[in-house]
């Protein structure tokens, strides 16, 4: 009984997903548009937030998933681990998830032992309209400026590999040696400080400090730099 409920939650969900995408295929969104606004509760807390501010200077990565689509379990870790691959200052990723009940959500992020990132709950479906999503799991990544830049709905665990390097064409280095250009500046403030500090009350004028150096792989590491 529980199966046949489950299919034919599936299947409707799936039907209304696609005669949502049909009504607004003239005016679909596509990669390059600007990204809708969407305002919605947190999971946990209930907290209304507002998407715009989430992507101000950074990449914001959404996945769309819901209790229903089986293989959406496995994309939570997917972008969890897509966010420690890469500086917060670059990219940061939310979840929202499309079921009518919050229980059937809680059901699945039982089984993922609390994902590290921050979850909205979207039990009427507006992002589905807005961003006129087809099938989920659905993976948007929306660049700095507000456009979209990744947009793929409905992949599948074969897709996941290429899903994955297209998104990390679009966080360039380019994008990552500003953000270590900028936190190097803030270090070197720091340590300018800690050298005055030291300097008037211990007189200690020569600080040991171990030189900052500029990332050369793809992937932009944390400096491992103390907040004085």
């Amino acid at each position: 009984m529980k199966r046949t409920f489950f299919f034919i939650n599936h299947l409707t969900i799936s039907l209304t997903l696609s005669a949502l995408f049909l009504l607004s295929h003239a005016h679909a969104i596509e990669v390059g548009d600007r990204a809708p606004e969407l305002v919605l509760p947190d999971i946990i807390t209930g907290k209304k937030v507002r998407l715009s501010p989430l992507h101000q200077n950074k990449n914001l990565a959404i996945l769309f998933w819901s209790n229903w689509c089986r293989s959406c379990p496995q994309e939570l870790d997917f972008i969890s681990d897509l966010q420690n691959e890469y500086l917060s200052e670059i990219l940061k990723v939310i979840s929202i998830n499309l079921d009518e009940e919050v229980s059937d959500a809680y059901e699945t992020l039982q089984l993922k032992q609390h994902p590290s990132h921050r979850i909205l709950h979207d039990h009427e479906n507006l992002s589905i309209r807005h961003y006129e999503l087809r099938d989920l799991p659905a993976l948007v990544l929306i660049d700095p400026t507000g456009r979209i830049s990744v947009k793929e709905a409905g992949y599948r665990k074969k897709d996941k590999q290429r899903v994955k390097d297209l998104i990390r064409s679009k966080l360039t280095i380019k994008a990552q040696r500003e953000v270590w250009l900028e936190q190097k500046a803030r270090a070197e403030k720091q340590l300018e400080r800690l050298r005055q500090i030291n300097s008037t009350q211990f007189g200690i004028t020569n600080l040991p400090i171990q030189p900052i150096h500029s990332p050369t792989k793809e992937v932009a590491t944390p400096l491992d730099i103390l907040d004085y």
